[in-house]
């Protein structure tokens, strides 16, 4: 018979067993096999290694506090014109003034270093009248690194820079 203190010293060592399996994947028991369910940033059966992203840091000013704005951020693959991954904020200045806004981009597939090259692309719109109201491009400088962190502290105009259509 088990104690009550042996009893919590074993669900604590299987538990840290099965962290260690699956590192920051949630363990999962399937007929006496260990699967492991990776979160986004993780790949692999133990969740060993990590995926190529981007992970961006995004804070905004709006020069006006009462209409709420849309951000649309995308990982563009820079010569097909392909949507790798994409996040969208729903922005309100009076609420989110000082909000750093946190968020992973992943590449859809390995990219080719030498040959692909990528960007993010934010796009800013009203929210109840879908009015465009400003694009921002943002170059993958170094796209040899596994994990690329880009800050990014934007100012949205007050009016619609340009047509979408004619801009360079």
């Amino acid at each position: 018979m088990i104690k009550g203190s042996a009893l919590a010293t074993v669900n604590e060592r299987s538990q840290s067993l099965t962290s260690f399996l699956c590192h920051r994947g949630i363990p999962v028991y399937l007929n006496k096999d260990i699967k492991c369910f990776c979160p986004p940033t993780l790949y692999g059966s133990k969740c060993q290694y990590q995926s190529r992203r981007v992970s961006i840091t995004l804070q905004a000013g709006a020069l006006e506090w009462q209409t709420p704005l849309v951000f649309i951020i995308s990982l563009m693959d820079d010569i097909h014109e392909i949507v790798n991954s994409y996040h969208q904020i729903k922005y309100l200045s009076i609420r989110d003034c000082n909000v750093k806004f946190n968020f992973h981009l992943l590449y859809s597939t390995q990219p080719d270093l030498f040959r692909q090259t990528h960007s993010v692309r934010i796009h800013v719109f009203e929210s109840f009248t879908t009015k465009y109201r400003a694009s921002w491009s943002f170059p993958i400088l170094f796209p040899f690194l596994p994990v690329y962190r880009l800050p990014i502290y934007l100012t949205v105009p007050l009016s619609s820079m340009s047509s979408p259509n004619h801009c360079s």
